[in-house]
């Protein structure tokens, strides 16, 4: 039986893992929403009816979040905004890799986001604007 070396077993470990997190990113742009937020609006007839007759102004429809998103309710307010895609919240160092305004359903991961100039999805298909992103989020390369 030949026995790999540490070298080799690295490098396999490396390509197991950047595969993982391939397929995730491919899932992801399946269901994350488009928009530079985390939840899009979808038609919602009976509770819009409702809404209508109070006579008060509203926003036709109800938001739909990210399956990803997430607000915690241990951590303290304007810093509570998890993404369990990135695997960061708005609580840890940005420096470090975390995150700013998940509290407030703003996207930091970059997929599905709207090219700023078209209106349309990223050229790529998932990325639209990837400069907001916090370092190290995207397209990430494991070495």
């Amino acid at each position: 039986m030949i026995r790999e070396s540490r070298e080799q077993r690295r490098e396999r470990i490396v390509r197991e893992r950047q595969s993982r997190f391939d397929r995730r990113r491919a899932v992801a742009a399946t269901v994350v929403p488009v928009g530079s937020y985390c939840y899009s609006r979808v038609p919602d007839q009976a509770g819009d009816a409702e809404r209508a007759a109070t006579g008060e102004p509203f926003i036709p429809g109800r938001n739909l979040p990210c399956p990803y998103y997430k607000l915690r309710k241990d951590k303290p307010a304007q810093r509570n905004g998890y993404c369990r895609l990135l695997r960061r919240g708005d609580w840890e160092p940005y420096e470090k890799g975390g995150t700013l305004s998940l509290w407030d359903g703003c996207k930091e991961c970059g997929i599905n986001e709207l090219d700023d100039d078209s209106g349309e999805p990223g050229t790529d298909g998932s990325v639209g604007n990837a400069s907001r992103a916090a370092p190290g989020l995207l397209d990430r390369t494991l070495s």
